[in-house]
């Protein structure tokens, strides 16, 4: 049986992976059992606990309703190597996945694994060395539900990198394509063709950073990206921030988070923070104003890293935060002559579903 192809972001926020056909999205926090010491039933849907060398902690959706909730992706490479965290949510979200392959029941689940890194990590040897080890060779994971552990099982023999902004550019560029097969429509293929004769910068705005980076005919110019904390992480807080100097509420960023892409997603544009449940405080225009600023800072930051930004074909606008930033400020600045700009469709999941297709691509190669 030959190896299953699966591909993880390890986003700041948020860790997306993808077998080509099912893709999944866990927060990058988790509830140590341990500090999960809660009585009598619960409504939780995605709350889930794992088990990793002797230590078990709560992983899902759920996991950042809870006060005790612990975030291991923060923006410092010093995650590959020291946080505990981190290494327990990179195996523990294969673990969530495999839990439902046959293979994993049985022991045999051999995984080629494609993992998507920051520009500015992807390019640090050492980063590189330290996420393979997590990743590569076997592991054994407890999953726990329903008074019932099961024991899961995979092996990562292969481990791959890509830098993640690149994940955005081959699924667009390879949108409607079967890469394993060579199958898609002419429409397709002439997209592919535009893409890859062109000179494409992408914005890349993720949870914590915003990362600025140039794909010049197909190739990524390793060189020539820029990072930067920039990330929806700074919106939130300046919102965090303002709600703190008006009303004097210390607010929660996942609340923040959660009202501001409600907002924008119901196209209300009307932003309420639920204090608790009987007390709501209407902060539309501290939103709509941070969005304003922070959207402009961006593009400044834009700027500098392209000084003839006349010279690009396409503008990609990626990452979860492509669903936050003022759309009318970024064509504004960008389609004086001509349209250019490209908001990445499904833009939160376009990376790790960029890189299936380059694990894809790959494989055909050999």
């Amino acid at each position: 049986m030959s190896n299953l192809l699966f591909a993880i972001d390890l986003g700041n926020r948020q860790i997306k992976t993808s077998d080509g056909e099912n893709t999944m999205v866990i927060p990058t926090s988790l509830v140590r059992k341990a500090d999960f010491q809660g009585y009598g039933d619960s409504k939780l849907k995605d709350f889930e606990l794992y088990t990793i060398n002797g230590e078990s902690a709560y992983i899902g959706t759920d996991v950042k309703k809870f006060s005790t909730a612990r975030s291991g992706l923060q923006t410092s490479t010093e995650r590959y190597s020291n946080n505990q965290i981190f290494k327990f949510l990179a195996i523990a979200s294969v673990a969530k996945y495999a839990k439902s392959h046959p293979a994993s029941k049985k022991g045999n689940l051999r995984i080629n694994l494609m993992a998507g890194l920051p520009s500015e990590d992807f390019r640090n040897n050492e980063n590189v060395d330290n996420v393979r080890k997590i990743f590569k060779g076997a592991h054994e994971v407890i999953y726990s539900h329903d008074g019932v552990d099961e024991v899961i099982k995979f092996t990562i023999d292969n481990v791959n990198f890509v830098p993640q902004p690149y994940g955005s550019f081959l699924s667009s560029a390879l949108k409607g394509i079967d890469v394993i097969e060579s199958v898609g429509s002419e429409e397709d293929f002439a997209r592919y063709d535009d893409y890859m004769d062109s000179k494409v910068a992408i914005l890349d705005i993720g949870g914590g950073d915003l990362q600025i980076v140039y794909v010049e005919f197909g190739n990524f110019l390793v060189n020539q990206s820029v990072q930067l904390k920039m990330g929806s992480i700074e919106l939130f807080n300046r919102i965090r921030n303002e709600l703190n100097m008006n009303f004097n509420i210390r607010g929660d960023i996942n609340i923040i988070e959660s009202l501001v892409r409600k907002g924008i997603e119901d196209n209300t544009h009307r932003f309420i923070y639920p204090v608790n449940r009987r007390k709501e405080i209407d902060i539309t225009e501290i939103v709509v104003k941070a969005i304003e600023e922070w959207s402009q800072s961006i593009i400044e930051e834009f700027q500098l890293a392209f000084r003839n930004t006349e010279a690009l074909d396409f503008i990609l606008v990626t990452g979860g935060g492509a669903n936050l930033i003022d759309k009318d400020i970024v064509n504004t600045t960008f389609n004086k002559d001509y349209e250019r700009t490209v908001f990445v469709e499904n833009s939160e999941l376009a990376n790790v579903e960029g890189y299936i297709k380059r694990l894809q691509m790959l494989e055909n190669e050999e």
